[in-house]
């Protein structure tokens, strides 16, 4: 099984969270949270994990480390929320989030 480290950051003078998995000291995975005190919200945001290492459990790991870290934490009474796309959305409903409005990825290629 491939050796992962989890570690969290709380970037300075932002409300922005980051995880990241760690292999062999390089970054192979990330998310991220930010906080917004107006509202008591706590947005889900930005995951990615190299692609040669997915399927191993790293995703999981990372989502599981960002949702412990405020459901244990000073955030009682705060919503947290995302906006997901269908390869994500799992994740969250075996976890109790709510289905909510659905987000339609769209792009266009400037010329």
């Amino acid at each position: 099984m491939l050796e992962v480290t989890i570690v969290g950051n709380h970037i300075k003078n932002h409300n922005l969270y980051q995880w990241l998995a760690l292999h062999n000291g390089h970054v192979i995975g990330y998310v991220y949270a930010s906080l917004e005190p107006d509202n008591n919200c706590i947005k889900f945001f930005d995951a990615h994990v190299d692609e040669e290492y997915r399927r191993q459990g790293i995703y999981d790991k990372l989502w599981n480390a960002r949702l412990e870290y405020f459901s244990k934490n000073k955030y009682s009474g705060w919503t947290m929320y995302s906006w997901c796309k269908q390869t994500s959305i799992n994740q969250f409903l075996k976890n109790n989030f709510e289905e909510g409005e659905t987000c339609t990825y769209v792009e266009k290629l400037i010329q």
